[in-house]
């Protein structure tokens, strides 16, 4: 059967015979489309097509075609023979391949059963060693812990034996007053062993030299005091109270630099009271007799007096003011500002801190004698008998009324 009988066409058919009834046969004989395809054939009814669809390989095969000898023996043929041993030869090889993949799955599964086994054997030997070695370890680490802790106990009474002697000792250069070598001993031994015990007992003994410092300052032994102060000002960090109290003692003792440093210090920490803006003042103005530079402190002291004011009484606090219930360290404050600008002879600022010190005091006979004096300095000659005459009224003594008798007749 040549591919003109397969396609059932003749062989001078055109191409639009060929082709209709290509499609024809693919329909009928297609795997998917037919209930009776035979699949073989489907398969030689493409093939057929393809050589007669092509002009080139339809004239090479019309020319093997005509010289019958040559077709018979190149020519295939198709028979249900032919198929039926093919579809044998099929299952035959799909069942070598299935046996083949059987045998190889045995093969795995016996390779992996011994590599487990040799894996399980391996495994128990590794326990059984980290076993033995784990022994060996917990046996060696009580052995040590125990020797250890011998050892920790031993070194425990000897670091406390050293404490005792160590507080002992600070304790004994205590009485002897030397502050330097008592707190240096502690401290040295704290920084060495590091202890609660000796940490407890250094804080004990510092607090009980500040207390003594403290003692010593309120009874006038500023001395004393500053030996103290001095020593735990190397050591740790003082209280204000106690800056503030060494602060005093260098006034005291006439080192007057380093008071205001002191008293810089406290400001510096947001530690910003009048009072120390007024301590630093007066070194300048009535130890040191730098009145320029006091200025500068009284207006500083003043300016937060001021604020204070507001907040107390309000913005209006020169008619809501009530000197009853403010410190009496603001007179000082407003009248040692009012000397420092006399000495000066800035007679209108003098003027104004000498009229706010007699608001806060207006019992007061001082800052109104010195308000005419500066009033007299400003030609204001009848407002300073004015001043003066106040003064007299609050106390006749003979420094108003020699004043008086001079300028006021």
């Amino acid at each position: 059967m040549n591919y003109y009988q397969i396609l059932g066409v003749a062989q001078n058919a055109s191409q639009q015979e060929i082709k209709k009834k290509y499609r024809q046969l693919a329909l009928q004989h297609h795997p998917d489309k037919s209930t009776e395809a035979d699949d073989q054939y489907f398969k030689l009814v493409n093939e057929a097509y393809q050589i007669l669809s092509d002009p080139i390989k339809r004239g090479n095969y019309d020319f093997r075609l005509n010289n019958r000898s040559n077709f018979v023996r190149s020519q295939p043929t198709y028979s249900p023979f032919q198929a039926e041993r093919q579809r044998r030869q099929e299952e035959e090889r799909k069942k070598r391949e299935q046996e083949k993949k059987q045998r190889q799955q045995e093969q795995y599964e016996k390779r992996r059963k011994k590599a487990v086994q040799k894996e399980n054997k391996r495994f128990v030997r590794q326990i059984s060693i980290t076993g033995i070695v784990l022994l060996i370890l917990i046996g060696g680490s009580i052995g040590s812990s125990v020797y250890s802790n011998k050892q920790r106990e031993k070194e425990v009474r000897r670091i406390q034996k050293i404490v005792k002697a160590t507080i002992n000792e600070s304790n004994n250069l205590i009485a002897e007053e030397k502050y330097d070598s008592a707190i240096s001993v502690l401290y040295k031994t704290n920084k060495k062993y590091r202890t609660d015990l000796l940490d407890e007992e250094t804080k004990k003994i510092t607090n009980k030299l500040a207390k003594e410092g403290q003692e010593l300052y309120a009874n006038n032994e500023f001395q004393k005091a500053l030996k103290i102060y001095e020593s735990l000002d190397k050591k740790i960090e003082l209280k204000p109270k106690h800056i503030y109290e060494m602060a005093a003692c260098y006034r005291y003792t006439k080192n007057y630099n380093k008071a205001i440093e002191r008293l810089i210090y406290l400001i510096n920490n947001n530690y910003a009271y009048y009072k120390y803006y007024y301590d630093i003042a007066s070194i300048y103005s009535l130890d040191l007799k730098q009145y320029n530079e006091a200025t500068i402190y009284y207006e500083k002291a003043c300016d937060i007096i001021v604020r204070n004011y507001k907040i107390n009484f309000g913005k209006a606090y020169l008619l809501t003011f009530d000197p009853d219930k403010v410190p009496e360290i603001h007179y000082a404050i407003y009248y040692d500002k009012g000397m420092n600008y006399y000495q000066l002879e800035n007679y209108e600022l003098a003027l104004g801190a000498f009229r706010w010190a007699s608001n806060l005091q207006r019992e007061n006979d001082e800052p109104l004698y010195y308000e005419g004096v500066c009033l007299y300095q400003l030609q204001q000659k009848q407002e300073a008998c004015e001043a003066w005459n106040n003064a007299y009224a609050l106390n006749e003594n003979d420094k108003i009324r020699q004043k008086m008798g001079q300028f006021c007749q």
